[in-house]
C-alpha cells in the first residue's frame, strides 16, 4: 500500500506558522562584522592599479574583502555608509588602515579618503610624516594638474582622469575610477554634530590674493577645477564658470575677462585688484584672487545661489505683499542692503557704474534673501 504522506497536528502547525512569522518580521541581522553587511553602501569610486606594487597590495589575503573585479580587473572599491561617521569605507591605507600594506617605513596610516563634513566632497589626505603622495589631475579640457606635499585634495568627477601615487622609496600608483558621479547625500549622512572629516575654507586656506607675470608668486595658481558654465556675454567676452577649489573642497565662481587688445586688461586688472582685495563688507562679494593675464584676467570670488533677475520671476516676487511695510520680505530687504553697499563704496571713493538686477546676486540663509 502506497504511504501516507506525514499530517502535522493542528497544534504542530501552529507553531511551525508562528515560527515562520517570527522569523520573517525579526530585524535582519549581519552574517559579517563587516560593515559592507551591515549598512546600506553605495561605490564610490574604485582604486585600479596601475603598477606592480600596487597589483601586489590588490593581490594581498588582508586585503580580499574589499576587492571586486571592473571589466575584468581586479580593484578596490571604496563605499559610501552613512552610517559611518567618516562616511567612506576603506578609508584608510596604511600598516594600521582598513587596507594594509605590511611593509617596513611605511606610515601606520600612509593617506586616506575622507569626506568634507560640510561639502560632501571627497578628499585624499596625504597622512605621511615625509608627505610624499602625489596626484596626477587631467580636466575634461586636458589642462593638466600635478599636486605635492597639498595635506589634502579633492577628487573630483569633472576631472577627466585622477592618478594617485604614494609610498616612498616603494611607490604605489592607482587610478581612480568614478562609479558613482552624483553628489554625496548629505542628509543621508549622519547629523553634522558627529561627522568626522574635512573642515577646510577658503579663509582658512585663502588663494594668493594677487597672481601675475613678472611678480613673485605662482604664475596660474592651479587649484579652481572648472565644473559647470553660468554665464557667458559674447559681447563683454565674460564667462563665468562654477569651480571646485581643490584645496578646500568649497564652490566658487571664477569670472573670465577676454579683450583681443594686448595688454588692455592688464590695467583694467591691476585696477579690479587694488578695489576687490581692499573691500569687506556683508552685502559685496568676496573676491578671493585676482589674476592678470596680458590679455585677460581672472576674478576668483563667491559663488551665489543665483541673482535678482531670476527672483523677480518667482511669485512671491510678482505678487509680494505687505510691500514697504515692517512686515515686507521682498522689497525693504533689497533696498536695505543694497543702500548700504553703495554707502560702503561711496566710503571707499568708488562708483559701481551698473547698478541692475543681474549684478544684485543672492544666497538662502536660513530661508531668508541675503543680497
Amino acid at each position: 500500500s502506497q504511504k501516507q504522506p506525514f499530517q502535522p497536528t493542528k497544534v504542530e502547525a501552529t507553531q511551525k506558522l508562528r515560527l515562520l512569522l517570527t522569523h520573517a518580521l525579526a530585524p535582519r541581522t549581519a552574517i559579517m562584522s563587516s560593515p559592507r553587511a551591515t549598512t546600506v553602501s553605495s561605490v564610490v569610486f574604485s582604486l585600479k592599479p596601475c603598477n606592480r606594487h600596487a597589483q601586489n597590495l590588490i593581490s594581498d589575503l588582508a586585503n580580499q574583502s574589499f576587492v571586486r573585479s571592473h571589466d575584468g580587473c581586479d580593484m578596490i572599491d571604496v563605499d559610501f555608509i552613512p552610517d559611518r561617521c567618516d562616511g567612506l569605507y576603506p578609508a584608510a591605507i596604511g600598516k594600521k588602515g582598513h587596507i594594509k600594506i605590511d611593509r617596513n617605513f611605511i606610515a601606520k596610516i600612509q593617506v586616506s579618503f575622507e569626506l568634507h563634513k560640510e561639502t560632501g566632497e571627497i578628499m585624499l589626505v596625504d597622512r605621511s610624516p615625509s608627505q610624499n603622495c602625489y596626484v596626477y589631475y587631467v580636466q575634461s579640457d586636458h589642462e593638466i594638474l600635478d599636486f605635492y606635499k597639498f595635506g589634502a585634495l579633492v577628487l573630483n568627477p569633472a576631472a577627466h582622469e585622477i592618478v594617485i601615487t604614494f609610498g616612498g622609496s616603494i611607490k604605489y600608483e592607482f587610478e581612480v575610477k568614478w562609479r558613482m558621479r552624483d553628489w554625496i547625500d548629505l542628509e543621508a549622512w549622519k547629523s553634522l554634530e558627529t561627522r568626522t572629516g574635512q573642515v577646510q575654507t577658503l579663509r582658512s586656506l585663502p588663494p594668493t590674493k594677487r597672481v601675475e607675470e613678472g611678480v613673485e608668486g605662482p604664475l596660474h595658481e592651479l587649484r579652481f577645477l572648472l565644473q559647470t558654465k553660468i554665464a557667458c556675454n559674447f559681447c563683454t567676452r565674460t564667462t563665468i564658470h562654477k569651480c571646485i577649489d581643490l584645496r578646500t573642497g568649497h564652490c566658487v565662481a571664477v569670472k573670465h575677462v577676454v579683450d583681443l587688445i594686448k595688454g588692455r586688461y592688464r590695467e583694467e586688472g591691476e585696477a579690479c585688484k587694488k578695489i576687490t582685495t581692499d573691500l569687506s563688507h556683508p552685502h559685496i562679494i568676496e573676491f578671493f584672487q585676482v589674476e592678470i593675464l596680458p590679455d585677460s584676467f581672472n576674478l576668483v570670488m563667491e559663488l551665489q545661489d543665483g541673482d535678482l533677475s531670476g527672483l523677480v520671476c518667482t511669485r512671491e516676487f510678482r505678487e509680494p505683499q505687505q510691500l514697504f511695510t515692517d512686515a515686507d520680505t521682498v522689497g525693504r530687504p533689497i533696498l536695505l542692503q543694497m543702500l548700504k553697499a553703495l554707502d560702503y563704496l561711496a566710503f571707499k571713493d568708488i562708483i559701481h557704474r551698473d547698478v541692475k538686477p543681474h549684478n544684485i546676486l543672492y544666497r538662502r540663509i536660513n530661508g531668508a534673501y541675503h543680497y
